[in-house]
């Protein structure tokens, strides 16, 4: 009799183990609000880029004295990007009293014949960063965080940033005209939101998440990542936030959306108008730059750099 009594209290107290450990589990992950669990799994130990900060600069810039600075996340070898850049938005420094500049980062390249082309390029133009990690796709997180970095100790005046992708196309005049005629709170990233979206499994996919970097099955609202508009005071709590933050591959939804959370940072929906994501194929692609500010023009598929600039130009207002 005395065993069955053992036996009963031991399946008990199993039981009662198990129940908390299901229980936590679901409070853990299967919460409808999810904020706080992400923000508790985010923070963690520090990497030596990403929390602690410690990038040095191969290549560097001159501090930057102007109104709006465009940050352009780049990769080492897309010399004809840069130069495109260079000769038609980046060209725009002064417009309605608002002046801008732009900058290009980097990271670290194995190619000595390619650094030796970058120094090059970096002692031609001025407008490059190069960080002390190497330039790969899983290192994207890095060079966002890095742009933090470099902005807060180099941009001082700057009143707006712009971060954006290499291949895409930007109206400059459409920029000023937006910024110029709409509330910027110190605290919000204007964009493209994304909600409720699902993290990418299938390894080898564009934005592909790990479970064990991301095990929440729906991602924090967050920007589409090729381009948005914020100010220095956002630019640098994201920045701080990041010290405390473990780190996630797709740089996009760690920056604007868990880093946002952390730090309290809004987004703001731009609208389709401003942000455009894809040119369809029957429509006028020029026109599309009529409204739009950002256009992200992937493999050309918008059209020639040279050829949208100059309608850019035709239509500036």
């Amino acid at each position: 009799m005395r065993r069955i009594r053992l036996k009963l209290a031991w399946c008990a107290w199993l039981g009662l183990i198990t129940w908390a450990m299901v229980t936590g589990f679901r409070l853990l992950f299967c919460g409808q609000d999810d904020t706080k669990r992400i923000v508790n799994f985010f923070s963690m130990d520090r990497d030596l880029f990403l929390n602690l900060h410690q990038y040095q600069f191969i290549l560097n810039a001159d501090v930057v004295d102007v109104d709006v600075v465009t940050v352009v996340h780049s990769n080492p070898s897309h010399l004809t990007r840069r130069t495109e850049i260079r000769k038609t938005f980046g060209s725009v420094r002064y417009f309605k009293g608002v002046t801008s500049a732009t900058v290009f980062m980097l990271g670290l390249v194995t190619n000595q014949h390619l650094q030796q082309q970058l120094q090059e390029e970096a002692s031609t133009y001025g407008d490059m960063v190069q960080g002390n990690f190497i330039d790969h796709y899983q290192n994207v997180t890095h060079k966002h965080v890095m742009a933090m970095h470099w902005v807060g100790g180099h941009c001082n005046r700057a009143k707006v940033i712009v971060k954006m992708d290499d291949d895409v196309m930007v109206n400059p005049y459409n920029l000023v005209n937006y910024i110029k005629t709409t509330m910027l709170p110190n605290n919000t990233i204007h964009c493209s939101v994304r909600t409720k979206g699902i993290p990418e499994r299938r390894k080898g996919e564009i934005g592909y998440i790990p479970i064990e970097h991301y095990p929440f099955p729906v991602l924090p609202d967050h920007c589409t990542a090729f381009a948005y508009i914020t100010t220095p005071h956002a630019y640098r709590k994201l920045c701080e936030a990041s010290r405390d933050s473990r780190y996630l591959r797709n740089d996009g939804v760690y920056a604007t959306g868990v880093l946002a959370l952390q730090a309290h940072v809004r987004r703001r929906h731009m609208g389709d108008k401003y942000i455009v994501s894809r040119c369809r194929a029957k429509e006028n692609r020029q026109h599309v730059f009529n409204d739009a500010i950002f256009v992200l023009n992937k493999e050309g598929q918008c059209g020639d750099f040279s050829e949208l600039w100059r309608h850019i130009q035709r239509n500036k207002h």
